[in-house]
Formats: structure tokens, C-alpha cells, sequence
């Protein structure tokens, strides 16, 4: 037994475990101690329902019919190719028509133009500043976030690989993928006759794809 820790202990107010006073500190001690039974412990509050949530299953990817993972993981299709060239067409000519209203603007005004040579030089300049117009013309329509005259007259509308419709920075990628993609000799463009998905490499880069505006009912905001 421990000694008490007290020298002087006032009689009648220290009690034994048993209930009884316990004046001289070396009365007999008749209740029996007993090891406490483990308490099992529970992962939640006794009075706390449990709520089983399913788990968050993200969504399946899809397979083509090669057994490729698809990059898209929306339900949306990817415009054809015929109607993607139809599209790029009526741009084409759009912008073409607008430069050459602008040099015969520039013709009629000067008398035609007795100092201007159509030599190499000059083809190629011409040939630059159409270029030129062209991207300023699909960078205007891309950065505006609304289709060109020529996906309009198709009826196709750009939408991001998940369903969502593009933001700026995509706009962006998708303006200078679309210029890599010419710059490489048409190639980025070509690409989508080889592609399994049809997409062409500003498609990749900016991880956005035209489609058909019949199906741009459900696109989220």
C-alpha cells in the first residue's frame, strides 16, 4: 500500500472505496478491484446514422474501334471531314474576295497602278498579306468565341474535349495551332484524314473540336 501524501487528514471526510470513513488510513479494503472490459470503439457516433454514398466513379473512357483510348470524353461528334473543308472554303473565298476588293480599290485609285510590276516580288507580297488577313480574319471569329461565316453557314460550333464550351486560353492555343498547321506546308490540316477522331492538330493542341450545331443544345455554360 502507498503511504498517504497527507500528514494530517481531517476525520469523517476521507472514505474508504467500499463507502465507509476511514479515519486512520489502514482500514481493510473489502471491495475487490476488477479489470475494466475493453470498450470497443467505434468509427462513428453511436447516435449518428450512417450514409452510404456510391462511389465517385469518374467517366469511362472511350475506345474507338481500333481499341484506342479517345482523347474526347464528350458525347459530342466531331464535324465530318466534308463539312470541315466546306467550312474552310467559304472562309477562303471570303477573305480572298476581301483582298482583291482591296486591290482593286487600290487600282481604280491610282490609275492602274503604272508603278506597280506583277513580277515575283510582288506576287509573293500579295501572296503574305492574304495570308495575313486570313489569320487576323480566323483569330477575330476564334477570340470572339463565336463561329466564322463559313462554320456558320455549315452550321458547326467549337467545343472543348469535355463538353464545355472553350475559354479564352483555348481560343488562344487553337489560334496558334491553327497556325502551326499551315506553317508546316498544310500538314496540321491534312492531319485529320489520318487522325482516327478526325481532329487536326490545333484539335489537339487546344483540345477543342468543331461540331454540328444540332447536337450544341445541351453545351454547358
Amino acid at each position: 500500500m502507498q503511504s498517504s501524501l497527507f500528514s494530517i487528514r481531517e476525520e469523517g471526510k476521507v472514505r474508504s472505496i467500499d463507502g465507509r470513513l476511514d479515519g486512520l488510513g489502514d482500514a481493510p479494503v473489502s471491495a475487490k478491484r476488477t479489470r475494466r472490459q475493453p470498450v470497443e470503439r467505434s468509427s462513428y457516433l453511436p447516435y449518428q446514422g450512417v450514409l452510404e454514398f456510391p462511389p465517385a466513379n469518374g467517366p469511362a473512357p472511350r475506345t474507338l474501334p481500333t481499341s484506342v483510348e479517345a482523347v474526347i470524353y464528350c458525347d459530342y461528334p466531331v464535324a465530318t471531314r466534308t463539312h470541315r473543308m466546306l467550312a474552310g472554303l467559304i472562309d477562303f473565298f471570303i477573305v480572298l474576295g476581301c483582298m482583291l476588293l482591296f486591290l482593286g480599290i487600290i487600282y481604280l485609285g491610282c490609275e492602274g497602278m503604272p508603278w506597280v510590276t506583277l513580277d515575283k516580288t510582288a506576287i509573293a507580297m500579295i501572296g503574305i498579306a492574304t495570308g495575313l488577313l486570313g489569320f487576323l480574319y480566323e483569330a477575330y471569329w476564334t477570340m470572339a468565341g463565336v463561329p466564322s461565316p463559313g462554320m456558320e453557314s455549315v452550321g458547326l460550333r467549337l467545343v472543348h474535349f469535355d463538353g464545355n464550351v472553350p475559354s479564352a486560353m483555348d481560343n488562344t492555343r487553337r489560334i496558334f495551332g491553327g497556325l502551326l498547321s499551315v506553317m508546316a506546308a498544310f500538314i496540321g490540316l491534312a492531319w485529320a484524314f489520318v487522325d482516327e477522331e478526325c481532329l487536326t492538330w490545333q484539335d489537339h493542341i487546344s483540345r477543342t473540336f468543331p461540331t454540328p450545331v444540332r447536337v450544341q443544345y445541351g453545351i454547358r455554360r
